[in-house]
């Protein structure tokens, strides 16, 4: 999914041209649209267990998380869960000047979980204990 996302930020973060990389017949929209559904997905999950949590401490990185999910809800999510799954996301986001309403909140999405991902890849290649140990607070 982080992949996928942080091949898209440039577009995201470009103009209608950019958009291009992500239009059929490229191959990069298709999954693209597809990761994006699916950390749209994940990221709902992580919002809800953070809105549960009482007394627990969470990891920082799922806060953050949280937090941009938080505030990009309203903005992204009716338009990210209408999306097939085995579209083009450019094909989508060029028509009628939708790139325009939805590449800023876009680009801030995949920022916020591209960071997240980075932070579980760190975690995993130090070990099962550093997870442990961020619980604990250690």
């Amino acid at each position: 999914m982080g992949y996928a996302l942080t091949k898209a930020i440039p577009c995201f973060k470009g103009s209608l041209n950019d958009m291009a990389a992500l239009c059929k017949p490229k191959y990069l929209g298709q999954p693209v649209q597809r990761y994006l559904k699916m950390a749209w997905s994940y990221s709902k999950d992580n919002f809800q267990t953070m809105a549960n949590l009482k007394e627990e401490k969470a990891p920082p990185k799922m806060e953050r998380l949280a937090q941009a999910h938080g505030k990009l809800e309203g903005k992204l999510d009716e338009f990210i869960t209408s999306l097939s799954v085995d579209g083009y996301l450019g094909d989508t986001l060029v028509k009628n000047e939708n790139a325009s309403l939805w590449a800023a909140p876009l680009a801030a999405f995949a920022d916020a979980f591209v960071s997240f991902g980075s932070s579980e890849q760190e975690q995993a290649d130090r070990g099962p204990a550093s997870l442990r140990d961020e619980r604990e607070g250690h």
